[in-house]
């Protein structure tokens, strides 16, 4: 039938007819590499978007590391009445490391997360340790306990910072 059909019809026309069918296919898979092509930018930009709110969480996470270390100076030169903006700058730490663990899909970045958020709650037991042995001695500290805390918070801050430049 289709034999009998391409008989009837000129060359002229069955060339023709054979380049509109390229044409149709040709442009039909141009349509479709458009398609795919716009899915994957919008789909890296997502992927890129949650890369960099990861990033910023982590980067938040160690200014407030870094001023609850300030804090916890000035409680400790009498600067300051109380240990609950060191600790205060700890609780909204854990809470950027929280929810930046719950953006990450690396299986290894969600253990080094916990990591450090075990290394916080150190940290906030140690303030509270240097806070109370400031109430019971009237003002003083031990010179240990307060490098203790130091230390911790500068490796808990580089922790993280080497974790963003990691990424």
């Amino acid at each position: 039938m289709v034999n009998k059909w391409l008989r009837n019809i000129s060359v002229r026309r069955r060339i023709v007819g054979g380049l509109l069918v390229l044409l149709l296919l040709m442009a039909l898979s141009s349509l479709l590499l458009l398609s795919n092509q716009r899915f994957l930018v919008s789909r890296i930009q997502q992927v890129t978007e949650v890369e960099s709110r990861v990033d910023r969480l982590l980067l938040l996470a160690t200014t407030r590391v870094e001023s609850s270390r300030i804090n916890l100076a000035r409680y400790i030169q009498n600067l300051s009445p109380s240990p609950y903006e060191a600790k205060d700058d700890v609780g909204q730490a854990i809470e950027f490391l929280q929810e930046a663990k719950k953006l990450t899909a690396v299986p290894e970045q969600q253990a080094e997360i916990d990591l450090i958020l075990l290394a916080l709650a150190d940290y906030q037991t140690l303030i509270d340790e240097v806070a109370q042995t400031i109430q019971e001695s009237g003002g003083g500290t031990s010179a240990r306990s307060v490098f203790q805390v130091y230390r911790l918070g500068n490796d808990i801050g580089q922790r993280i910072e080497q974790m963003v430049l990691d990424r």
